[in-house]
């Protein structure tokens, strides 16, 4: 009871374009942004690329599917690999597309030349931005904190992450444990 009202439980909810299953597996989500960014998206851009010059046709995936994509990719953070992969099914499909290669041409080389990261990178990438927005509109920074967290890694090697390690963040071990993954190049 939700003061007069009876509220009863349900298996999926839907809010701000996130699905959220009962068992918080994020499966639903998955499945129904594949439905929308395969036979939606993709299938359409499909039919009309010959007729599209290259920029515009890069233009159109960073647009459409590159945004889907990325649409609150932090709730999809600590998904289990197989559903990461069905995710960059979808990007490597795009590039794929973008390009003009066959279905079993090198993916790697396409994501490099469209500067396009792989799923969980991207993932990672939003969550850091996300950290280092917190950390510096909310005025928790350090005096001596000057350059962006991604700045201060490429100058300073051997620093694991540049983000203030007083400030206060539920997140920040899991931000720092992350930002240590993502590759430099």
């Amino acid at each position: 009871m939700v003061g007069p009202v009876q509220v009863a439980p349900v298996t999926l909810a839907h809010d701000l374009g996130v699905y959220l299953d009962s068992d918080m597996s994020m499966k639903s989500h998955v499945t129904r942004l594949l439905g929308t960014c395969f036979f939606g998206i993709l299938r359409q851009i499909r039919n009309i690329h010959r007729s599209l010059p290259d920029y515009t046709l890069a233009m159109l995936m960073s647009s459409f599917i590159m945004s889907k994509l990325d649409y609150c990719n932090v709730a999809v953070a600590g998904l289990q690999p197989r559903d990461l992969e069905l995710l960059q099914s979808v990007i490597n499909a795009a590039a794929r597309l973008t390009a003009g290669a066959r279905r079993y041409d090198p993916i790697t080389p396409l994501l490099m030349d469209f500067h396009w990261l792989r799923m969980p990178q991207r993932i990672q990438y939003k969550l850091c931005v996300l950290v280092y927005r917190h950390v510096v509109y909310m005025g928790l920074r350090r005096a001596t904190y000057k350059a962006p967290s991604f700045l201060s890694r490429t100058q300073h090697p051997g620093v694991v992450c540049a983000l203030p390690l007083q400030v206060t963040c539920s997140c920040q071990p899991h931000v720092v444990e992350q930002w240590a993954t993502v590759p430099l190049q």
